[in-house]
């Protein structure tokens, strides 16, 4: 099936089901079939697996955990996964252009890339996005093309934020900078041509956690500047105890056996990442602080509205779904969504897979209803 023809289907063939006792919507594309990775993923994967095989035959078949309470130990690993990040996607807007800015933050320069519609003549809403990356790695060219199809379909003004990332750059840092970003934008909304009073965060992975942290600042600081979050498969807790609590065995995915190899990797790993993440991003700080896990938030309801996309074969999405139903729960007004036969990051192929336009599509819409 062609990519314009499956982002069709997407968007009617869509099922309610219960994930940790939520209510969740399900999207399948055409000729995904159940426990199976969506065609466009599966072609993808195996172009990515060429030549893999005799690497993976030579390697030990034990393997031991390094020591990531280690600081020098999770540096070099942090920085080893930042050479690995990274994706082409496609650009399929035609009528953005983009400025580029330097804010001034506690850390140094903070780089923003701000998109508008080129036939924007009146104030519009702002989304603010954070990349994806585990806090210590991705880049704003990654979701360039993601924030490019928001700003012109909706349209609005988009700001693509190159916060500091650890481990040269350990917490506090990524949530202060995204922040202070936050701030820069009011402060500049006439010059930006964004509508001060309809102001979203989003971000994917990573840059979820530091979406729903703005939020909490914001909500912390009284600013109330945030009127909507758009949450990509967040990252949602860095606590051993919630870990535990939550995480799913990988047989609860749902995984045909033809299509467990493929996945299983990605979702052990990143279940296993908490440490390192703990050792190279957050260091002195307190994990369990909403601002690195926002699972722990006291009092969800100071959230605003709320969208959290997920992947079907995604370690993070049971998290999703438990977040979802403590927001609800609270009174936020929340839209889960899984998108079936789907990894973990994959806004990254914007263009290339047709979930990534319709989670854009799904967070246009979202703003809608709630700015307008």
């Amino acid at each position: 099936m062609h990519y314009e023809e499956a982002l069709k289907f997407l968007k009617t063939n869509t099922t309610t089901q219960q994930d940790e006792s939520t209510e969740v919507i399900f999207k399948m594309a055409a000729d995904t079939t159940p426990g199976n990775l969506d065609p466009f993923l599966l072609k993808d994967r195996e172009k990515e697996l060429e030549g893999t095989n005799a690497a993976i035959e030579g390697m030990p078949q034990e393997f031991t955990m390094p020591d990531f309470s280690n600081l020098e130990i999770a540096t070099g690993a942090a920085l080893q996964m930042r050479a690995s990040m990274g994706s082409p996607n496609n650009d399929l807007s035609q009528g953005v252009t983009t400025e580029n800015y330097t804010v001034q933050g506690e850390y140094g320069d903070i780089p923003v890339r701000v998109y508008h519609h080129k036939s924007q003549n009146e104030l519009a809403p702002a989304l603010i996005f954070y990349h994806g990356g585990g806090f210590v790695g991705g880049t704003p060219d990654v979701v360039e093309n993601f924030c490019k199809g928001i700003t012109e379909k909706l349209p609005a003004v988009v700001i693509n934020v190159d916060y500091h990332l650890a481990p040269e750059f350990p917490a506090p840092a990524a949530p202060k900078d995204c922040f202070s970003v936050l701030n820069w934008v009011v402060e500049n909304s006439a010059k930006l041509r964004v509508d001060a009073n309809k102001i979203g965060v989003s971000g994917d992975s990573a840059g979820g956690t530091l979406a729903a942290a703005v939020s909490y600042m914001d909500r912390e600081a009284k600013t109330n500047y945030v009127g909507f979050q758009a949450l990509l498969y967040p990252s949602l807790t860095l606590i051993d105890g919630d870990n535990d609590k939550y995480q799913w065995d990988i047989t609860k995915f749902g995984a045909q056996e033809a299509t467990l190899p493929l996945v299983a990797p990605g979702i052990i790993g990143m279940n296993s990442s908490g440490l390192l993440l703990r050792t190279a991003y957050v260091r002195d700080e307190n994990p369990a602080s909403p601002i690195y896990s926002p699972l722990s938030a006291p009092d969800k309801s100071i959230y605003p509205p709320t969208l959290l996309v997920s992947a079907e074969f995604d370690a993070l999405r049971p998290f999703a779904a438990v977040f979802a139903k403590q927001l609800i729960a609270s009174g936020v007004k929340t839209k889960a969504i899984v998108y079936q036969g789907m990894c973990h990051a994959f806004i990254d192929k914007y263009g290339i897979f047709p979930q990534a336009e319709d989670a854009a599509d799904e967070v246009v819409q979202m703003m809608k209803e709630i700015f307008e």
